[in-house]
């Protein structure tokens, strides 16, 4: 029998209280962004705005509902990054039809079947009105209009009655539902009035729950995840600033052996992509902290960084020629340091780091050696759609690779001119394995055969181009590790569930690491 939007008894419309809905949004108990929702009725419309503050930029949303049927009318949302530019997205609602604009796109979908639309955007608020959108239309599955550069349909299925540990914290008396997009099941804890206490997302160890109500912090709101402890440094480790060739100021931090004899063979640490932090922080893991523990423990002085626009560093997140700049930048106060030795100077770049260190050996020609750690082999689109449509299939995949080859095209066009864009425009046409064939220097590969953000597959690609060009590389590859070379134990689910709980490298990357660049640096 098709849906109806059938208007209900206004108790049914009302449960949902009035007030303000303040959530910590958490990876593995690390908190990566927090959210407040605030709920208010009026006589024509009920009115629900969401502010997301995150480590890389804050998003304002506003979404308009019929006061009788909950029917979305209207979406808006601004995204302001941290460097201060802006991108806004407009979206009317007018039965099926989806009307979308946002700077120069202007765009349309009709949602097909006949189950209620909601406007969603992987933020907290498209759970926390699920059990009122859900309680108002009686319906089983809810049509999904995704926002993600541009708008995609997908399905949300209800399950109304999941089987479930109730989470740490969640009061005795909620209820839970399940709802399944894109194969990821979320588990939504709920009262009776439908405020929603907390959001478990397993496959993505992922989690959104109520820490305050109306200003009223939540007592039972679970705790966050700490780090794993790193082992006893042997080296003082001193914050530091430098100055980029455009006079961007930059802040690190320096690791200098406490033992042995200076000067010390230095190393820098180029990050991956997106606003990081000098310890390349995910969830509750510090990447490049536990990096340069383990290499000045080895002997090594190391140099990490805020990227630009990020943390306490200065300027605006960076184009690709902005962070080889910085790269460069960090190079030279390395060398400059009475404790390390200009002649024995090495680069460790992970990830978008992996693509960017052979484009710095090329240009600075005085490198001892690189490391590229989990380094892009193929084209930046190439990468993202391959990462953007991972386990869809059918006219799923096709729908979402549509998408986002539109708003990738539209980026190489030069007709998106936020932040993000503009480092994206940068790096599209970047061939890595053109870049690889030209470094003068040796160099070491290292990759997780379980990484599913740069497919070990794709990775014969770049030691072909290196080596056919009679480059010197090394490859060493580790059959359990991730992308952040996390080992995972036999049987584990592929599903990032790791970058969320607290972990600790594997050290057989960091004994094959150091000992290369020990027998290099001699």
């Amino acid at each position: 029998m098709p849906f109806t939007a059938t208007p209900p008894p206004a108790a049914r419309a009302t449960l949902l209280p009035d007030g303000a809905y303040a959530y910590s949004i958490r990876q593995g108990g690390g908190e990566v962004a927090t959210s407040t929702i605030t709920v208010s009725r009026r006589d024509d419309a009920i009115v629900i705005s969401e502010a997301v503050v995150a480590k890389s930029a804050t998003i304002a949303v506003t979404r308009t509902f019929d006061p009788l049927t909950f029917v979305m009318r209207r979406y808006h949302a601004t995204t302001t990054a941290l460097g201060g530019q802006q991108a806004t997205a407009d979206i009317t609602l007018s039965g099926r039809h989806v009307d979308v604009s946002g700077g120069t796109e202007h765009y349309a979908l009709t949602m097909s079947g006949d189950a209620p639309v909601l406007v969603g955007d992987n933020l907290a608020t498209e759970f926390a009105i699920l059990p009122e959108l859900l309680d108002v239309t009686h319906a089983n599955s809810v049509a999904l209009a995704q926002v993600s550069g541009s708008v995609i349909a997908l399905d949300m299925a209800i399950d109304r009655h999941p089987a479930q540990t109730r989470p740490k914290g969640v009061p005795s008396d909620d209820v839970a539902l399940a709802e399944t997009t894109a194969g990821v099941t979320a588990f939504v804890w709920y009262r009776v009035n439908d405020v929603v206490d907390d959001v478990e997302v397993p496959a993505q160890g992922a989690s959104i729950v109520l820490i305050a109500e109306n200003g009223h912090p939540i007592a039972s709101a679970a705790p966050l995840a700490t780090p794993v402890p790193l082992p006893p440094a042997h080296y003082t480790a001193t914050d530091i600033t430098f100055t980029s060739s455009d006079g961007t100021t930059l802040a690190g931090t320096i690791t200098v052996p406490d033992r042995g004899t200076a000067p010390y063979p230095g190393v820098i640490l180029v990050h991956g992509s997106g606003c990081s932090d000098r310890d390349e922080t995910i969830g509750p893991n510090k990447i490049f902290a536990q990096l340069a523990n383990a290499l000045s423990n080895a002997g090594f002085a190391v140099l990490r960084w805020d990227k630009r626009g990020c943390a306490k560093s200065g300027g605006t997140f960076g184009t690709r020629d902005q962070l080889i700049m910085d790269a460069t930048a960090a190079l030279q106060f390395l060398r400059a340091q009475k404790t390390v030795d200009p002649k024995r100077t090495f680069a460790i770049g992970h990830s978008e780091g992996g693509e960017l260190v052979p484009s710095l050996a090329v240009l600075d020609n005085a490198l001892t050696a690189i490391v590229l750690m989990a380094p892009p082999a193929l084209p930046l689109d190439r990468i993202l759609l391959q990462q953007y449509t991972r386990g869809m299939s059918g006219q799923e995949y096709a729908s979402a690779y549509a998408a986002e080859k539109s708003d990738l095209d539209a980026i190489k066009a030069g007709r998106l001119h936020d932040r993000w864009s503009l480092w994206l425009q940068s790096s599209l046409a970047v061939d890595p394995a053109t870049t690889i064939a030209r470094v003068p220097c040796p160099m070491l590969i290292l990759q997780g055969e379980k990484d599913l953000q740069i497919l070990p597959k794709d990775l014969p690609r770049l030691v072909a181009a290196a080596r056919d060009a009679g480059r010197d590389v090394t490859v060493h590859t580790f059959p359990n590790d991730d992308h952040l070379f996390i080992s995972l134990a036999d049987g584990q689910p592929l599903d990032f569930r790791e970058y969320w709980t607290p972990n600790a490298l594997d050290p057989r990357m960091l004994e094959a690491l150091t000992q290369w660049l020990a027998d290099r640096s001699r």
